[in-house]
């Protein structure tokens, strides 16, 4: 498919599943081949759902799951701007928001495109905004990979996204990796840059704020992962504010995150070389008392990370 523009769609639950997926296309089995394609102002949006957890929102403008054999998506030329996932409301915690394009368990390869302005945005919620220790997060306002994904990103400009988590009556939602987050998948990235983009954690006073992590890039337990002359420019993760008696909101990763969260599998190593990471910011809840955080350009947690001709700088 090539040289069309897909413009207001929309993406509604349907009746057997609370999630939402694919507001321009949503593709599940083959493999798709987009060029020269432009995804403006569509829309993925969770259902509401009245006894249990919202339903989540997952890729506004484009969703890739599940690909037959060994068939790989592409995407050259292809602009996506304006587009919005929103997590459902729901009894105990809103719905979870996943990014403008989401790939899960396929292989994807990206290359001189751009993600504008796409935002991802957490469900609310009547109960506390907890749920089997979970809250109403926000993913990847730019690009989602899924577990299972192969994604691999060349010549990528990702500017201007936001993600900012849900609010229930005692928790605020987290904002991870708004302008690309991973989890349990592997990822390239290179000739790049992440400019502008936002993770805004959910405020919630009285309550606890939300926690955010990686404004420009946050990679999630990744199976493998490297990034190579890629700039980091002016993204931000800020933490949600609460009670002052209560535990601020942290932020971490103001370019970028890299976190393990379990010691099941083999140990990781990314490696960053020739990238620039300048004026990204991590901020603290504007209220309560927990003084974590940290990480301006960039936070690592749980595996091993080498740095190779990288410059840091005013972050």
């Amino acid at each position: 498919m090539s040289n069309i523009t897909i413009q207001n769609g929309r993406a509604l639950a349907p009746a057997f599943d609370p999630g939402a997926f694919g507001g321009g296309i949503s593709v599940d089995g083959p493999a798709v081949t987009l060029t020269n394609m432009a995804f403006l102002n569509n829309q993925a949006i969770g259902a509401n759902v009245a006894s249990a957890d919202g339903g989540s929102a997952a890729g506004s403008a484009l969703s890739i799951r599940s690909t037959n054999g060994t068939g790989v998506s592409i995407l050259s030329g292809v602009t996506f701007s304006g587009n919005s996932s929103t997590g459902g409301t729901g009894a105990t915690r809103g719905g979870y928001a996943f990014g403008a394009m989401f790939a899960f368990a396929a292989v994807v390869h990206i290359e001189n495109a751009q993600f504008t302005s796409n935002t991802a945005q957490g469900g609310s919620s009547s109960g506390i905004g907890l749920s089997a220790g979970e809250r109403a997060d926000a993913f990847g306002g730019g690009i989602t990979v899924g577990a299972g994904a192969n994604v691999s990103i060349s010549r990528v400009t990702a500017t201007g996204n936001t993600c900012t988590g849900g609010l229930g009556s005692q928790y605020g939602g987290g904002a991870f990796g708004c302008g690309l987050y991973l989890e349990a998948g592997a990822v390239s990235i290179a000739d790049s840059r992440f400019q502008s983009n936002v993770a805004q954690a959910g405020t919630k006073n009285p309550g606890f704020g939300g926690f955010a992590g990686g404004g420009g890039v946050l990679l999630f337990n990744p199976t493998a992962a490297s990034i190579d002359r890629t700039l980091f420019f002016a993204n931000r993760a800020t933490g949600g504010g609460s009670s002052p008696a209560n535990a601020a909101g942290t932020g971490g990763g103001g370019g970028l995150y890299l976190w393990r969260g379990t010691l099941a599998g083999p140990a990781i190593t990314v490696q960053v070389r020739n990238s620039v990471f300048a004026e990204n910011i991590v901020q603290l809840g504007s209220s309560g008392s927990n003084p974590g955080g940290g990480g301006g350009a960039v936070q690592v947690q749980g595996l091993t990370a080498v740095f190779d001709h990288t410059t840091f700088a005013d972050n």
